[in-house]
């Protein structure tokens, strides 16, 4: 509704990529940039840190929906984006987040123009003693 009273900043979607494909086809043309995170390579981890049942495949279908929406990112003379696709992923400690193998599946599965941001600025001090060893 806003786009033709003048809205034109890039509509951006901010997800942790456990989106339905149904959902992103809805969103077809509307979504300027896609923002998903990549969490886990290993479905028994996503169960186990995020309740999220077939993570890994569902994730993995959905940023591929993504790129093919809006394909890789596109900035404007200042440099801001403007469309395309951003996977960003947190290493996480002990391999938790399979930080290798979701970075190979992008590797093979997406074209090569995707925008990757690896963070690593995950410290979780409050838990750490009751993580084990």
């Amino acid at each position: 509704m806003a786009v033709p009273k003048g809205l034109k900043l890039p509509l951006v979607y901010n997800t942790n990529a456990y989106d339905s494909l149904e959902t992103l086809k809805e969103l077809d043309g509307i979504i300027d940039i896609y923002l998903p995170d990549i969490k886990y390579s290993e479905d028994k981890k996503a169960v186990r840190y995020s309740s999220a049942p077939d993570y890994t495949a569902v994730s993995r279908q959905a940023i591929k929906e993504m790129f093919r929406q809006t394909g890789e990112l596109m900035l404007d003379a200042d440099e801001i984006a403007q469309r395309g696709v951003i996977v960003r992923h947190l290493i996480l400690p002990e391999n938790v987040a399979g930080s290798r193998a979701s970075l190979k599946w992008l590797a093979r599965e997406v074209p090569p123009e995707v925008t990757i941001s690896l963070m690593s600025q995950y410290h979780p001090t409050h838990h750490a003693r009751a993580s084990p060893r």
